[in-house]
């Protein structure tokens, strides 16, 4: 994968995630809290700075009970 792509993946993922913890009205404080990620690399993810590994997605995909579709293709099946 090109380091493009990648970087414009990690943007959308963070924009998708920066959506999903608007509309539930959600600090990064407070999704860590739920999901033991640090709200600091949340927000690096959701800036695009950071790369999301796989075990990470899946805790922010159960946390909002969404699909990791959603964070790939912008909706869920």
């Amino acid at each position: 994968m090109s380091t493009a792509t990648k970087a414009t993946r990690s943007r959308t993922f963070g924009a998708r995630l920066r959506a999903l913890r608007a509309k539930e009205d959600e600090t990064h404080y407070a999704l860590g809290k739920r999901t033991g990620i640090d709200p600091g690399y949340l927000a690096d993810v959701e800036a695009g700075r950071r790369d999301v590994g796989w075990a990470i997605a899946c805790k922010i995909a159960d946390a909002y009970g969404v699909s990791l579709d959603l964070f790939r293709k912008g909706s869920a099946p």
